[in-house]
């Protein structure tokens, strides 16, 4: 689970809409692609419209394989080093599976 915050001011909204359509899911998905192979989808607990802007909002991402032994600490510091500068994750943790 994943607390992020973002300055919706560029945007056009949370939820992916196509590649050319700059969102808040696609750079965290863009993000975890670059640091985590391979890399899920995310999944906001809501959305914002264009322009919103956001701190506190909590998302998820399923994480397999390798990447599934990486400190969350560590993931967070990854993903902020990848992140445009609108766009930071403020706090990462484990969920246990299935919830």
């Amino acid at each position: 689970m994943q607390t992020v915050a973002y300055d919706g001011s560029s945007f056009a909204g949370f939820q992916y809409q196509t590649p050319k359509v700059r969102t808040v899911q696609g750079e965290l998905e863009r993000a975890a692609a670059r640091v985590l192979l391979p890399a899920g989808r995310v999944v906001g607990a809501s959305r914002t419209d264009g322009g919103a802007h956001a701190t506190g909002q909590v998302a998820h991402l399923d994480v397999t394989g390798a990447a599934d032994s990486i400190q969350p600490a560590s993931l967070m510091m990854y993903l902020n080093g990848v992140l445009p500068d609108d766009v930071k994750v403020q706090q990462l943790q484990v969920a246990p599976a299935g919830t």
